[in-house]
C-alpha cells in the first residue's frame, strides 16, 4: 500500500482505539478490538497490549510462525469465529513481491486484516456505430463473502505460488469460460488499494485490474459455480455518463475510460466521482480506491 494510504489509515484506526498486528517492528495487518480476548489464550504465540498485538519473538522463522498460527486459525474456525474456510494458501507480505512472513488459510485474512491481492478483469465489447458494452457478473448466492453481489466479470484472489497472468487465465476460464487465448490479450491497467471494514474483519487487498477486449459474439459461461449470471450492459449512455441501472460501482471504477471520443473520458471520470458519492446502500460490492471508514480495530504486528 501506498505511504499515503498507510498513513491515512493508521490514523483513522488509532483515532478508533485500534490495534494493529506486527511481526517485530513491521505491521502486517489489523484486528478488531471484540477478536484480541479470543488470542489471549494463545500466549506462547501472541504478545497482546493496549495498543497492539505481537508475534512471539520465539516464532523466529516462517515455518515455526506457519504452524503456530495454523494451529490459531484452526480453533478459531472450529469455533466460528473465521467463516468460509477455502482451502487455499496466502502468505503475509506487505508487498506483492516481498518474502513471505508467514502462510495462513485464506479465510482468515480478514481475521486479522492481512493484506491480500487479486486479479479483476474488465471485459468489453466495442462496437462501431454504438457505445461499447461492459460485461458484468453477480456472484453466487453461496459465495462465502458478498454472495449475490454485482462483481467484474472475472474477479479471483491469489494464492500464494501464483502470478498475476496465470492467475487471470485460470480464472477466466473458472468464472467466465473464456479461452487462454482470449485471457492472455488483457492489458494490466491501474492498481486499486482496498481497505474496509466487514463482518468477517478488515479487508486490505491490491487489486490488480486488467482489460480484455471480447468479441461481439462471447457470451460467458461460469464453469466453476461461484457465478449466479452474467449480464451485458452498456458502458456510457448517450451523454457519455456511467449506465447505472445494471452497472455495479466496483465495475465502473474499475473500467477503462473510453478514449474513442473527444472529451468522453473527462466525462467518464466525472461519472466515476459521482458514481463513489452514491448512497452506501445498494446491494453492490464497495471497493474503491480510497481508504474507507473501518470499525475498531488493533494492530497485528
Amino acid at each position: 500500500m501506498h505511504d499515503a494510504s498507510c498513513n491515512r489509515l493508521r490514523t483513522l484506526l488509532r483515532r478508533r482505539r485500534a490495534r494493529a498486528v506486527f511481526h517485530w517492528a513491521e505491521r502486517v495487518g489489523w484486528i478488531r478490538h471484540s477478536d484480541v480476548d479470543a488470542l489471549r489464550r494463545w500466549p506462547d504465540v501472541f504478545d497482546i497490549d493496549d495498543a497492539s498485538v505481537r508475534l512471539h519473538a520465539s516464532l523466529a522463522d516462517v515455518n515455526t510462525r506457519s504452524a503456530a498460527l495454523c494451529a490459531v486459525i484452526g480453533a478459531l474456525y472450529a469455533e466460528g469465529r473465521i467463516p468460509g474456510w477455502r482451502d487455499e494458501i496466502y502468505a503475509i507480505r506487505n508487498d506483492f513481491d516481498a518474502a513471505p512472513l508467514a502462510f495462513i488459510e485464506r479465510a482468515a485474512s480478514r481475521f486479522f486484516g492481512t493484506m491480500t491481492y487479486a486479479v479483476h478483469l474488465n471485459g468489453i465489447v466495442k462496437y462501431r456505430d454504438k457505445a461499447p458494452q461492459l460485461w458484468i457478473a453477480r456472484r453466487s448466492d453461496t459465495k462465502a463473502t458478498d454472495p449475490g453481489m454485482l462483481d467484474n466479470i472475472v474477479a479471483g484472489g491469489i494464492g500464494w505460488g501464483f502470478e498475476l497472468m496465470p492467475t487471470l487465465v485460470k480464472e477466466c476460464w473458472e468464472e467466465a469460460g473464456m479461452s487462454a487465448e482470449i485471457a492472455r490479450t488483457a492489458e494490466r491497467g491501474r492498481t486499486f488499494h482496498v481497505v474496509q471494514s466487514l463482518p468477517e474483519g478488515t479487508q486490505a487487498e491490491q487489486v490488480f485490474v486488467y482489460d480484455v477486449s471480447l468479441p461481439p459474439d462471447f457470451a460467458p459461461r461460469n464453469q466453476d459455480g461461484e457465478v449466479g449470471a452474467h449480464r451485458g450492459c452498456r458502458a456510457l449512455d448517450r451523454g457519455g455518463q456511467a449506465h447505472r441501472r445494471c452497472q455495479s460501482r466496483h465495475a465502473r471504477l474499475h473500467a477503462a475510460p473510453p478514449v474513442d471520443r473527444r472529451g468522453r473520458a473527462r466525462r467518464h471520470r466525472r461519472a466515476v466521482r459521482a458514481a463513489r458519492r452514491e448512497k452506501r446502500g445498494l446491494n453492490i460490492k464497495n471497493q474503491t480506491n480510497e481508504v474507507r471508514s473501518c470499525r475498531p480495530n488493533i494492530a497485528f504486528i
